[in-house]
């Protein structure tokens, strides 16, 4: 991702704690693999395969189970530990729960978070996950600095949203 090497801060902190499978995963490892001139601090979900995953200088990893008090505990790290000149990079679309001083960017790939879309055809749990991203996403928008967006039309969502 060519953003991350535009990025100036003293530590790159990239938060992927949601991300373990698919897609996601396979770019997230491609990211782990790549050289960083500056200290880079991975948050992964413990799930995440890394056996075949080779990390290079500078590129740190921190493991969080896939349980609400870990997650929220990892969010609170990120507050105290990060510093203005730092940036994380919330690699699954929702912005740090708690205030941070760092610069905030945010790859957002779902449309639901930025969208009124119904949610019917869903199962009650997703409905509820849904519905709980869309609340953090919508009260923490404005502690973001910069969205990174893959294609044209999620750019089109998130500027009329």
């Amino acid at each position: 991702m060519k953003i991350l090497h535009n990025i100036k801060s003293s530590v790159l902190y990239i938060n992927a704690i949601n991300v373990h499978q698919g897609g996601g995963a396979k770019l997230l490892k491609h990211l782990l693999e790549t050289s960083y001139d500056k200290k880079t601090i991975f948050l992964l979900d413990s799930r995440l395969d890394l056996s075949k995953v080779i990390t290079r200088k500078n590129v740190h990893t921190k493991f969080i189970s896939p349980t609400s008090k870990s997650r929220i505990l990892s969010e609170l790290w990120l507050s105290r530990v990060t510093t203005s000149k730092d940036t994380i990079l919330c690699f699954g679309n929702l912005p740090p729960l708690f205030p941070v001083k760092a610069k905030v960017v945010v790859f957002l790939q779902n449309g639901y978070l930025v969208s009124n879309r119904k949610l019917t055809g869903f199962n009650f749990f997703v409905k509820l996950r849904i519905f709980v991203e869309r609340f953090w996403f919508r009260s923490r928008i404005n502690a973001v600095d910069k969205f990174v967006v893959q294609t044209l039309s999620m750019k089109a969502l998130l500027s009329s949203f």
